[in-house]
């Protein structure tokens, strides 16, 4: 247990308000490694929210140099109650990011995800538990999925063709940033996936898929990020269209899955869009 989470865990059992310490996210996951730059993820289970005083707390944990407070219902599952949220950046690279819950939301914190366990309670019976990112994980994909990525994917490349056309930089780069890889990323995930029964985490923003892609893949995706003009951008959108191709048909060599009967009308119609650019 890190100096950190040992002292989070005496100012709770120094105040009676706090009933409950559960911890969340990689400091809980044994499949990833830590360093300096880890964050603390850790809930306060409390009868009372508002008895909580974020600046008498933040005193005895360093000099903040950032923080963001927000609020939030539903956070563990759609019944769950309204949370008090803290994230503190201090002048080091120590970050905690805070949770004020109230107790009646323990059950659902501890069944939405199997990342989160109880480090510490007044109630002797509240014990830990193994954690695993089991509820992080995902498995080859259905059909239904299968096809809507793909929809999304190649009506969305056409918006970027026609900010191309237009010349229209911000539009083209943004709806290609927002909506164009993310659906490259997530057939991309699957194809990882499809090769793991036991189902694959790819991590927050997709952080563990790099290493799992062949050299080849890997550089191709980097060189999508290359958009700093409306012919680089024209570029990298090619490529990602050719690593499209190729994921699906990863896909689909590794499932039962089929494509979609309209796919090849509207990827001959994007490719002519594309090269009269």
């Amino acid at each position: 247990m890190s100096e950190i989470l040992t002292h989070l865990i005496n100012y709770a059992q120094n105040h009676t308000f706090i009933q409950a310490v559960g911890t969340e996210g990689s400091v809980n996951d044994t499949a990833t490694g830590s360093d300096s730059w880890q964050d603390i993820d850790v809930t306060y289970f409390v009868a009372d929210p508002t008895a909580f005083d974020f600046t008498t707390w933040v005193t005895e944990f360093g000099q903040p140099s950032i923080c963001q407070h927000t609020e939030h219902s539903n956070l563990f599952g759609t019944h769950s109650n309204q949370w008090r949220i803290f994230l503190v950046q201090f002048v080091n690279s120590t970050r905690i990011d805070l949770k004020i819950a109230p107790m009646a939301d323990l059950s659902p914190y501890l069944k939405n995800d199997s990342l989160n366990t109880i480090v510490w309670a007044q109630d002797p019976a509240l014990t830990s538990r193994p954690t695993d990112d089991h509820s992080h994980r995902q498995f080859a994909p259905t059909q239904a999925a299968f096809n809507a990525v793909l929809n999304e994917f190649y009506w969305c490349v056409g918006n970027v063709a026609k900010g191309l056309a237009r010349k229209q930089f911000l539009y083209a780069s943004e709806m290609n940033a927002q909506h164009v890889r993310p659906q490259l990323l997530q057939m991309l995930v699957w194809t990882v996936a499809c090769d793991h029964p036991e189902g694959f985490n790819p991590g927050v923003y997709d952080k563990y898929l790099e290493p799992e892609l062949t050299k080849e893949v890997r550089v191709r995706l980097q060189q999508t990020y290359r958009q700093e003009n409306l012919k680089k951008l024209r570029h990298s959108t090619l490529i990602e269209a050719a690593l499209m191709i190729w994921a699906q048909q990863q896909v689909i060599q590794k499932t039962n899955l089929a494509l979609p009967s309209y796919l090849a009308t509207r990827m001959r119609q994007l490719d002519d869009w594309i090269n009269r650019l």
